[in-house]
């Protein structure tokens, strides 16, 4: 408290927020009203796909005909990623039992983790596109699958934004701070 009493003092203002566990989206509209003095419109977390150039998106080429499911294995801290073997299991099930084609996203980083979820389940229907797509590029590949399952990172509130059905797995030391939708 003594903290945030001394490095209250440097502002000439303070705005309140809500208190207690409030997904940070609602924070930032109230530090926003606060700081306008007014009410701001009501925001839908919606994006035009449209405007996305999603045929053709770095190493991946899109194919209307077929059905598409991702998995993203990465995440800032290793106390919020799912364990692969976990994550393989739950691919190779789908494989097992519907007909798509799985691809692994994820960042340079998370490349070592694709390869072993790919020899893990031991199918060619699988893809590691990690490391190989531009921030862009990802959003265009999660703005066509028709099922995105990820660990508590970026690429579930891009895959909220974009109206895609996701399966959001988090370790709930920040539920309903960034994921509540």
């Amino acid at each position: 408290k003594n903290s945030f009493i001394k490095a209250s003092k440097k502002y000439k203002q303070l705005i309140p927020v809500r208190d207690g566990l409030t997904f940070e989206y609602l924070r930032n509209v109230d530090f926003a009203e606060g700081l306008l003095n007014k009410k701001l419109a009501e925001v839908q977390f919606a994006f035009d796909k449209s405007l996305l150039n999603i045929d053709s998106v770095d190493r991946f080429k899109y194919d209307p005909t077929k059905k598409y499911i991702a998995i993203f294995p990465g995440a800032n801290d290793a106390s919020r990623q799912y364990p692969i073997e976990k994550l393989a299991l739950i691919g190779k099930n789908l494989l097992d039992n519907y007909p798509f084609e799985l691809l692994i996203l994820g960042s340079n980083d998370d490349k070592a983790k694709g390869e072993r979820i790919i020899e893990l389940i031991g199918s060619d229907s699988v893809t590691n596109l990690c490391g190989l797509t531009s921030l862009i590029g990802l959003i265009n590949v999660i703005a066509k699958v028709d099922l995105l399952i990820s660990n508590e990172t970026s690429a579930v509130h891009f895959a909220a934004t974009l109206g895609v059905t996701t399966i959001g797995i988090s370790n709930g030391i920040r539920f309903g701070r960034f994921s509540p939708y």
